[in-house]
């Protein structure tokens, strides 16, 4: 029986954010929240956790600009370079729309948002289910056995309109070619990490995400501590939920730090603090579908993500590392410190994973591809950083300060360094006045491709 098909998940090289959080519901202001600067867009505002004396809460949602539509983005380049593909329009039945001929296939979603399928492009020039469809390699982004006829790749519109058909370029530079020099050269049996991982998963057709998971906090592990950046905990707890009421009750079964409202939605390293539970949450389904208030049961036995999906699991390990320790000055630490490290260690860590077949630049270029607008946002000296620029010129930054300061730096200046000031704590870390560093760092970031 033929179905009505909305296209939602495009490409496998559809990258997952597990840092931005696509919640249905707008936070109620003043209520709590985790973790300073954390950020939820929803609706076209975006609110920002705060401190408010003891707690952080979520303040005032600001408007920002919208993403276009699906409808009104202009169609990715194919993998073939002389054809032409017509991008899907999400807010359409696929079988309405036109598409390349030569049975290329494509990843949609059945109308009711419930299960994921593969679709091939008909005789009559439309989209159709295909059966016997392949599943995704984690690594190549191509077929893992190759249904008939033999499908070739086409590029879609990602979801939200995201992808940029002209993205910037993000030419190499020492930084970049330093921070690939540690991927390349890391020696992974110096790795003296203890931790173990304690994984927890909401019961459902989870397919190969919750071994994913696992294999992107290990990787992390071993790799963090390769380069010199142990966590002191026993136990790392990575738990993934599908619904609100399951990862309430696990997660404040491990902590007890949780308001009920608090929306499990996006990825979270769970009220850090040097003496709490190691606690990383992501929610399965909006993690991997990008839309808001998916349905609790979608079936995820299709594999639509690539190693990002590792990486961002790698993400949320590098803060449980940043916050496994007394950390001097936390709240005055600039913006880029806090998730542009963690941005840079996820994607560090993704390529590493890859065994070269996926470089720093090109995960880095990869997610900025997907934050196609991020430029016009973030068009400001970094000393003026706002969120979510920390995510974006904040991986460039700490990109910068590691080729600059090493490793062992960047773990001075977090937690091996005291000062009255953050400007003393840095001077104390690194030598050097922030003002210099912070001008140095704007020079790094224009040589990265920044236009402003």
């Amino acid at each position: 029986m033929r179905k009505s098909i909305s296209i939602f998940a495009a490409t496998a090289l559809l990258t997952t954010v597990a840092s931005t959080t696509l919640a249905g519901q707008p936070p109620k202001i003043g209520t709590q929240c985790l973790r300073a600067n954390q950020t939820l867009s929803i609706g076209g505002y975006k609110y920002v956790c705060q401190k408010s004396g003891k707690k952080y809460v979520w303040s005032k949602g600001v408007k920002v600009a919208q993403r276009p539509n699906s409808s009104s983005s202009k169609p990715m380049p194919s993998a073939s370079p002389s054809s032409t593909v017509t991008p899907i329009d999400s807010s359409k039945p696929v079988e309405l729309q036109n598409c390349p001929l030569n049975s290329p296939w494509a990843i949609g979603y059945t109308i009711d948002l419930k299960k994921l399928i593969y679709l091939s492009c008909g005789p009559d020039g439309h989209w159709h289910p295909q059966d016997n469809a392949p599943t995704i390699n984690q690594i190549t982004g191509q077929p893992n056995s190759t249904p008939s006829p033999t499908p070739s790749k086409i590029a879609l519109t990602y979801p939200e309109g995201s992808g940029n058909p002209n993205p910037p370029s993000y030419p190499e530079t020492d930084a970049s070619r330093y921070i690939q020099n540690l991927i390349n050269n890391v020696d992974l049996n110096k790795s003296t990490n203890t931790s173990t991982i304690n994984l927890i998963a909401e019961p459902g057709n989870n397919g190969p995400y919750v071994d994913i998971a696992k294999n992107g906090v290990a990787a992390a592990l071993k790799f963090y501590s390769a380069l010199g950046l142990n966590i002191p905990k026993n136990v790392i707890n990575v738990v993934l939920g599908r619904t609100q009421d399951w990862s309430y009750k696990t997660v404040d079964g491990l902590y007890h730090c949780v308001d009920s409202n608090f929306q499990f939605t996006g990825g979270y390293a769970i009220c850090p603090s040097p003496t709490s539970p190691a606690v990383i949450y992501t929610n399965l389904v909006s993690g991997t579908i990008h839309t808001p208030n998916p349905d609790p049961n979608t079936d995820l036995t299709h594999v639509i993500e690539t190693s990002d999906w590792a990486a961002d699991f790698a993400h949320e390990t590098f803060h449980v590392f940043q916050n496994a320790y007394p950390t001097n000055l936390p709240d005055s630490f600039p913006l880029w410190v806090g998730e542009g490290s963690a941005q840079l260690f996820g994607y560090m860590t993704g390529a590493l994973m890859s065994k070269g077949a996926i470089t720093y630049n090109q995960e880095v270029e990869k997610y900025l591809d997907w934050q196609h607008n991020v430029q016009s946002t973030c068009n400001g000296p970094i000393d003026q950083m706002q969120p979510p620029c920390n995510y974006t010129q904040g991986l460039f930054v700490t990109e910068f300060f590691i080729s600059k300061f090493g490793i062992g730096g960047f773990d001075k200046l977090l937690h091996g360094s005291y000062g009255a000031t953050y400007s003393q704590q840095f001077l104390n870390a690194t030598g050097e006045s922030v003002s210099q560093f912070n001008q140095e760092a704007d020079q790094a970031l224009r040589a990265r491709g920044w236009e402003k």
